[in-house]
């Protein structure tokens, strides 16, 4: 938006074996954190869709020593979310932005093997951030004045994506999903994984079932898979 940024923006992976962090410098150029050798680029959409800012990053290409190149983002394969604050005069992010860029294929050029990852879209919308503000009269209790109270939520909407099928020439990795998670806020779209087939051409053989069950607590206590069943 023309502002002066004062902290550059820390992306983050982990794919196959291979984690590590990198950057932007001021001149544009990349500084990676990885022990392994790789080399990134990337790639600025110039007609994005409708949601997203003009010249965001939509995709993300990373060579690894091996040769093969994993492409991340594009087409169905992006993550952007949204930030509204209530009650309070915190910025908002109307505009959507790009947060994430998931694995999109993986391509072997001694083979020329391509792995293409898949995915359907979901919405949901949680608060990020809540906190209460309380003032007082410099004497209190006082005939001048009396307490007053602000609350401010930070509700995020993420515009995500869930993995449905994994396709390897022949080969199939397909996956069931449906919209049964109660302790997420889901909007629209799936957001639970319930089991997976594989398929070879088109015939099934393998398939596994996914039974999973909401664990109430009166700790912090995620969902959890709870059996796992082959077929």
């Amino acid at each position: 938006d023309g502002s002066w940024d004062g902290q550059p923006d820390l992306f983050s992976f982990n794919f196959n074996g291979y984690s590590g962090k990198f950057f932007f410098d001021t001149t544009g150029a990349f500084l990676i954190h990885s022990v392994q050798d790789l080399k990134i680029s990337y790639q600025k959409c110039t007609s994005c869709p409708p949601a997203i800012l003009p010249g965001s990053i939509i995709e993300f290409t990373i060579l690894t020593p091996d040769g093969l190149k994993y492409v991340f983002g594009n087409t169905g394969a992006y993550e952007y979310s949204k930030m509204i604050s209530n009650g309070c005069k915190i910025k908002d992010y109307t505009q959507p932005i790009v947060t994430a860029w998931y694995l999109k294929t993986i391509h072997n050029p001694k083979t020329n093997g391509i792995f293409t990852f898949n995915y359907s879209s979901n919405q949901i919308q949680y608060d990020q951030s809540y906190n209460e503000t309380f003032s007082y009269p410099q004497s209190y209790p006082s005939p001048c004045g009396s307490s007053s109270s602000q609350v401010c939520v930070s509700v995020k909407t993420d515009y995500g994506v869930i993995l449905n099928s994994i396709w390897a020439g022949n080969e199939t990795v397909n996956f069931t999903t449906s919209a049964g998670r109660t302790d997420l806020n889901g909007l629209s779209g799936n957001t639970q994984i319930n089991g997976l087939n594989i398929q070879v051409n088109t015939t099934t053989i393998l398939e596994y079932t996914f039974h999973q069950s909401i664990v109430t607590s009166t700790d912090a206590v995620q969902p959890l898979v709870s059996a796992l069943s082959k077929n």
